[in-house]
């Protein structure tokens, strides 16, 4: 076999530019599908989108071809332990099981979404990030030693690639360069638009609301009222008390900018919100 024709397991970086280019070809494609939408005034999110596109992407091309575009560009092809050609059911078992297995695992997947939803203690949130470190560096050590992922493992498989190393070696250090300036250029809009937001609404951060006059300790937990020894304030709330939503509306409809914040993944949160949208919209006439 000739040294052209030759083939070299693959290697970190030029797997991670192959990546790096296959998640461009997706978020390009998902934000095409999110404009086009738009347009219609029908709303797709994009993460969510985005993240079932690059499963199917990379399952279907994994499975019929052993490639997607960012690996064949890279020269890249992924093959069974035994040197065959992978098929539909190893493409499902490595893209759509053992990728999120993974991810799920490493710093950012399960141990930070449990920690958001659910909440922990400081000592167990801790010890979740730490131990999704202590995985993700065994991770990592085990690819450089192996050249093999967990998710090559569960399926059976590796990854390889026919360049000769000075070829391969330049064309990382091109797609790297490529992509990394890519996301730092869309990254340095993003920050500039969120600036001249920043900007505009400074001038209204002073703002104090009248409850910051109030004496601290004058105020009363509302749960811990009873009608026989608290009537006045029982009779206030009675008259004057708003459900979350209803809040919500009549904010909007007596003030031109309302702030609404939440976190993600929190369930509570996000139901509010999804049950605020239409009130506002019928009830206050946000547009």
């Amino acid at each position: 076999m000739t040294e052209e024709k030759s083939l070299h397991m693959a290697g970190f970086w030029i797997r991670l530019a192959a990546i790096g280019i296959d998640s461009l070809v997706v978020v390009g494609a998902a934000y095409l599908v999110v404009v086009s939408a738009r347009a219609y005034a029908h709303y797709v999110p994009l993460e969510i989108l985005a993240v079932a596109l690059a499963l199917s992407y990379s399952a279907i091309l994994i499975g019929a071809h052993g490639q997607t575009i960012g690996k064949f560009l890279c020269g890249l092809h992924v093959l069974r332990k035994d040197g065959k050609p992978v098929n539909y059911f190893t493409g499902i078992l490595r893209e759509l099981i053992g990728k999120p297995v993974i991810a799920l695992m490493l710093p950012f997947g399960l141990p930070v979404a449990i920690i958001r939803v659910f909440g922990a203690s400081e000592a167990g949130g801790a010890l979740l990030v730490l131990f999704s470190l202590f995985l993700f560096v065994f991770y990592v050590m085990y690819f450089v030693k192996t050249k093999r992922t967990w998710y090559d493992d569960l399926s059976g498989t590796f990854v390889q690639q026919e360049f000769p190393r000075k070829k391969r070696d330049s064309l990382v250090l091109a797609l790297v360069a490529t992509v990394s300036a890519s996301a730092l250029l869309l990254q340095t809009i993003v920050c500039i638009k969120y600036y001249g937001l920043y900007s505009d609404l400074l001038p209204y951060s002073s703002a104090r609301p009248a409850s910051d006059d109030r004496d601290p300790g004058r105020l009363i937990d509302v749960s811990s009222l009873e009608p026989s020894k608290n009537p006045r304030f029982v009779r206030w709330l009675d008259a004057n008390a708003f459900s979350p939503v209803d809040y919500a509306v009549q904010a909007a409809s007596t003030h031109q900018l309302v702030v609404f914040g939440e976190m993600h993944n929190v369930k509570s949160q996000i139901s509010f919100l999804a049950e605020a949208i239409p009130a506002l919209y019928h009830r206050a006439g946000v547009r």
